[in-house]
C-alpha cells in the first residue's frame, strides 16, 4: 500500500500555500488516497519550523474513495520548502510534502499566438495584405484563407469589432508545418522572504488556458486607406507602430477569471491621431526592444535565416511532389509557391540562386520577406484589468486570493512573429499587487 497525495487536485511536487492577506486565509484541499483501495488510519505531523500551517485535522481515516483535509497558512515562509507534512500509518512513514507559504502571488503564462492583419506599409484594414509581394506591407493571406477583416472594418468607435483578432487558441486557417498555438498558465510566483519563487503545480489554475477577448486586436489603425479618408471613414484612434493599445481588451484565465479595462467616454472633435479616451487603462505597447539574454535563454529559437531555410526545405518537398503529381494548377501549389517566395530573401544568397534556377520556371521568385524586427525583438504591453471582473475560485487558492482585489496589472510580451506562420510567441503575467510585474 502507498499513499497518493494531492493539493487542490494537483501534484504536490511543487506545492505552495498562500500566506494571509488582510487577515484573510486561503485554504487548500489536501487529498489522500491509497493506491490499492484499502482503508488505513493516517496521522499527519507538521514540522516545528517554517511557515505557520493549520490543518483541519491531523488524524484521518482514508478509505477506498479517498479523504480530504483542509490546510492553510497562518504565516509566510522564510525560504522555499521550509515546512514539511509527514504522513504515518501505524507509526510508519508513508509519505511527505514540502510546503512553501508565499505572499503577493501572481500567475505567469506563455505560449504561441496567431494574428492575421495587414501591417508595415499596408493599409491597416486591407483584407488580404500583400500576397504577391509587389504591393504595400509584409503580411499576406493565402488563397482560400478568410479575409483579415470584415466588410465594415473601420474602428470609428473603439468598442467596434473590426477583425485582426489576436488568438491565443483556436487559430483561423493554420498553415502547414506551423507549430500549434496555445497560451496557458505555466506557473504561480510569490514572495518568499526576500526572493521570488515560482511553482509549476499545487493549484488547478496551473495549466489553465489563457485567452484575450474574442475581438482583441493591435490598434495602430494606420496607415489609412485614402479611399476611406475621402469617404470620411476614419478610426477613432491611431497610434504609432510599437505604441498601440490592445483594443477591445479582455483577459480570461480558464473559465474562472475574466475582466477588461476601463476607458473614458468618447470626446467628439479630437484629432484622428489622438486617443480621445481618458482615462484609458488598456494595455499599451512600450516600444520595440531587443529580447534580453534571459528571455532568449528561456525561449530559445532559431535565427531568422535558419528558420527560413528549414521552412523552405519543408515547403519545397511538398512543392516538388505536387509538380510530379501534375497538380500545378491547384490552390495548394500556388500557395506553396507564394510561401517559398516570401521566405527566399532570408536565405543564403547561393541557396536563393539555386532555388530560383531550379524552380523559377514554375513561378518561384523573391517576394517581400517577414521582417527581422518581428522575430528577434519584442513589444511589451502593460495595462490594467479593472472592469467587468468575474472570478469563480472553485478549488483554486490563487483565485480565492485574487477575489480580494478590485483590479489587476496585466503584462504581455509579444515576440518571435513570422508572416509565413502569422504566429509568434508571448508570455506575461496577471498580478493584483500595487506594483506591475517585472520581466
Amino acid at each position: 500500500m502507498s499513499l497518493l497525495l494531492t493539493l487542490n487536485d494537483s501534484s504536490t511536487l511543487d506545492a505552495f500555500l498562500i500566506a494571509p492577506h488582510n487577515n484573510q486565509v486561503f485554504p487548500s484541499i489536501l487529498g489522500l488516497a491509497t493506491d490499492d483501495g484499502t482503508t488505513v488510519d493516517v496521522e499527519i505531523q507538521l514540522s516545528a519550523q517554517g511557515a505557520g500551517i493549520v490543518l483541519s485535522q491531523t488524524n484521518i481515516t482514508v478509505g477506498p474513495g479517498g479523504s480530504t483535509v483542509s490546510v492553510h497558512a497562518s504565516s509566510p515562509s522564510l525560504v522555499r520548502d521550509d515546512t514539511t507534512l509527514t504522513f504515518l500509518v501505524g507509526g510508519v512513514l508513508e509519505g511527505s510534502i514540502s510546503l512553501t507559504a508565499i505572499s503577493n502571488p501572481r500567475v505567469w503564462f506563455d505560449g504561441r499566438f496567431e494574428v492575421r492583419f495587414a501591417t508595415g506599409q499596408g493599409f491597416y484594414n486591407d483584407p488580404r495584405g500583400n500576397p504577391d509581394g509587389t504591393g504595400r506591407g509584409w503580411m499576406w493571406a493565402l488563397e482560400g484563407e478568410p479575409d483579415f477583416v470584415p466588410a465594415d472594418s473601420v474602428p470609428d468607435r473603439i468598442e467596434k469589432p473590426v477583425g485582426r483578432v489576436i488568438r491565443f487558441h483556436n487559430p483561423v486557417a493554420p498553415r502547414s508545418h506551423v507549430p500549434p498555438i496555445g497560451v496557458f498558465v505555466k506557473a504561480v510566483e510569490g514572495e518568499v522572504g526576500s526572493t521570488k519563487e515560482r511553482f509549476t503545480g499545487g493549484d488547478p489554475m496551473v495549466g489553465a488556458a489563457v485567452n484575450l477577448g474574442p475581438n482583441t486586436y493591435f490598434a495602430s489603425n494606420q496607415p489609412v486607406n485614402p479611399a476611406d479618408r475621402t469617404a470620411g471613414r476614419l478610426p477613432e484612434e491611431r497610434h504609432g507602430d510599437g505604441e498601440q493599445p490592445l483594443a477591445l481588451f479582455q483577459c480570461r484565465l480558464g473559465d474562472q477569471f475574466s475582466g477588461g479595462s476601463k476607458t473614458g467616454a468618447f470626446v467628439p472633435g479630437t484629432t484622428e491621431s489622438q486617443s480621445p479616451r481618458n482615462p484609458d487603462f488598456r494595455p499599451y505597447a512600450q516600444g520595440l526592444t531587443v529580447l534580453s539574454p534571459g528571455e532568449r535563454a528561456a525561449f530559445p529559437f532559431l535565427s531568422l535565416g535558419e528558420f527560413s531555410t528549414q521552412r523552405v526545405n519543408q515547403l519545397l518537398s511538398e512543392f516538388v511532389a505536387l509538380k510530379a503529381a501534375g497538380q500545378t494548377n491547384s490552390v495548394e501549389f500556388r500557395n506553396l509557391r507564394l510561401r517559398i517566395g516570401h521566405l527566399l530573401p532570408l536565405l543564403d544568397q547561393s541557396l536563393q540562386n539555386q532555388i530560383i534556377a531550379d524552380h523559377g520556371p514554375d513561378g518561384v521568385t523573391r517576394l517581400i520577406p517577414s521582417q527581422s524586427f518581428g522575430w528577434g525583438q519584442r513589444e511589451i504591453y502593460r495595462g490594467m484589468i479593472n472592469e467587468s471582473i468575474n472570478i469563480q475560485p472553485n478549488d483554486s487558492s490563487i483565485l480565492s486570493y485574487f477575489s480580494q482585489f478590485p483590479s489587476f496589472h496585466f503584462l504581455c510580451v509579444f515576440f518571435n512573429f513570422h508572416t509565413d506562420e502569422a504566429c509568434g510567441h508571448c508570455y506575461g503575467a496577471v498580478d493584483p499587487s500595487q506594483q506591475p510585474p517585472t520581466l
